[in-house]
């Protein structure tokens, strides 16, 4: 068996290697890539299609593995249906589907989550089942009719523990790699044999991926990799409990949990995270792991290479609470521990007050712009001349926290830099990802000659954010407040103090592209008390 199982690794090798250039190539072609800004921390557009080369190798190797043991002429449908072996490939399969069709058509998070449970139950009902979790110290621990419950929560939480690791060059196939070396381990000394077939297939696909992934990375696995290597990591120790004839079908090890221990953690400080700051649990944010050794000022591939230490370690200590004796269970079990703290105080998350203090200095955008943009519009108002207006746009880019605004004036004589206005000190300490965001507005008494192209006003906003897309709160007040300003500036402004300085094409320089222009109108009054 381990012919067929170096076999299986050499083939989802080389398949892999050929696809991949494939996929990425019609990712750029079909515009199916992941674009820079929010908690994205890549620079240009990738393409997020490499689940499918990793999942299509994958298939494929266990293919010509089974044809070249004449697996089709001894009755294949018996033998998967005996090792559970159709379960685990149809869960895979779906699971897949639902990341592709998410790539391409982003479905909702409800659904999604739906449809994972849905699958899960599917695999309890075939009879991929937790029945029971050993301890080495305390014994088996039977779950009874909460079996079902206990294996979708697995498989789902796993699917999406390992999506959300999944969030820097190579991390997420490091992190999976060390899962599937502390799985292999156990399949070995549990002797399901086709266990080792899927684990050395596994990993021969992803170890191509990352020739391809790791840093500077040409190609993410998107959802659909994603979630395929979270439901195979959490569905491949199933196959191996529901094969197991030394223990009894069915006993989980609680070694398993160890091998996934760097998602979980990751999963539970986010969910913690969320409840604290009350952001809903289907927003994307800037706040894991990985994101925060990022913001200390690590580099993608010392942050890559942290996490995966940290992995490993908890790979070994899972495989030590296996095989070891007492002595060395209890050592194992220590370390295991004391890693995990050791992880998130490097982290800066080693403890609840930790979480709470760097939380509450996180105020958004949206309660930065109601609480400074009353006064914004009662001193811009009563302001003598446009120097003095220009002081208080800046001391409100300032409080703000904004990165870089900008004012043009659009006229049929071309395009006039208005005002501009940059942190220097945070463009020269760039951590974090940025989002921007374009409004064109005219004033009411010009309406008709703007709708011509007569004269009209673009605000351009640029700032620090940890989602990855701007929040519906945060730009409906940026709207109001280019709105109001774009107002009050051609009224008290452009036609006495302001000197527009020519500067053709500043737009395009600065990634300024055409907005919807937003008319003001009469009937839109905009007030302080109506923030």
């Amino acid at each position: 068996m381990w012919i067929n199982s170096l076999l299986s690794f050499v083939l989802a090798i080389g398949f892999c290697l050929l696809l991949i250039p494939v996929f990425r190539r019609f990712g750029v072609k079909m515009h199916i890539y992941t674009t820079p800004g929010g908690r994205h921390v890549n620079k240009s557009p990738i393409p997020r299609l490499g689940g499918a080369p990793v999942f299509i190798s994958f298939l494929a190797a266990l293919c010509v593995v089974f044809f070249a043991n004449g697996f089709f002429q001894w009755n294949l449908p018996q033998i998967a249906s005996q090792s559970r072996l159709f379960p685990l490939i149809s869960g895979a399969t779906c699971i897949w589907l639902l990341g592709l069709l998410d790539d391409v058509r982003h479905i909702r998070a409800r659904y999604k989550l739906l449809a994972q449970i849905a699958v899960a139950a599917g695999m309890y009902s075939l009879g991929l089942q937790i029945q029971s979790i050993y301890f080495p110290v305390f014994g088996t621990l039977n779950l009874g009719d909460y079996s079902s419950l206990f294996t979708i929560f697995w498989i789902v939480g796993a699917i999406n523990a390992i999506n959300l690791i999944d969030g820097i060059d190579g991390l997420c196939s490091g992190i999976v790699i060390c899962s599937l070396l502390g799985i292999l381990w156990m399949t070995v000394i549990s002797g399901v044999d086709m266990g080792m077939i899927i684990c050395f297939a596994l990993i021969g696909c992803i170890m191509a991926f990352l020739v391809f992934n790791s840093h500077p990375a040409t190609i993410f696995l998107g959802d659909s990799g994603a979630y395929f290597l979270g439901f195979m990591v959490a569905a491949t120790p199933l196959f191996v409990a529901a094969n197991n004839s030394s223990s009894g079908p069915g006993v989980f090890h609680v070694s398993f949990i160890l091998f996934l221990l760097v998602p979980i953690l990751d999963t539970g400080l986010t969910i913690l995270r969320r409840r604290i700051t009350k952001i809903p649990m289907s927003t994307p944010d800037r706040g894991h792991l990985h994101h925060r050794l990022l913001d200390k000022g690590y580099s993608q591939k010392k942050t890559m290479s942290i996490m995966f230490l940290f992995s490993l370690v908890f790979t070994a200590s899972g495989i030590t609470i296996a095989v070891g004796t007492r002595w060395l269970e209890t050592a194992a079990f220590v370390i295991a521990v004391a890693t995990a703290y050791l992880m998130l105080r490097l982290c800066g998350a080693g403890s609840l007050k930790d979480l709470r203090e760097k939380q509450a200095k996180r105020v958004t955008k949206a309660v930065r712009l109601k609480e400074y943009a009353p006064s914004l519009f009662y001193n811009l108002s009563d302001a003598a001349d446009w120097t003095q207006g220009q002081k208080i746009l800046a001391d409100f880019c300032l409080n703000t926290k904004m990165c870089m605004v900008n004012i043009t004036c659009h006229k049929q004589t071309g395009n006039f830099n208005a005002w501009t206005w940059q942190n220097k000190l945070t463009s020269q300490c760039r951590r974090q990802p940025q989002i921007s965001k374009t409004y064109t507005v005219f004033p009411e008494s010009q309406t008709l000659q703007a709708l011509n192209g007569e004269v009209c006003y673009q605000f351009h906003f640029c700032w620090d954010s940890e989602y990855s897309t701007i929040q519906n709160d945060t730009d409906a007040l940026l709207e109001i407040i280019s709105k109001t300003v774009g107002k009050t500036c051609h009224e008290k402004f452009s036609l006495s103090d302001i000197v527009f300085e020519r500067n053709e094409g500043r737009i395009l320089s600065m990634g300024c592209y055409p907005q919807p222009r937003i008319p003001i109108t009469s009937a839109e009054k905009i007030h302080a008390s109506g923030f």
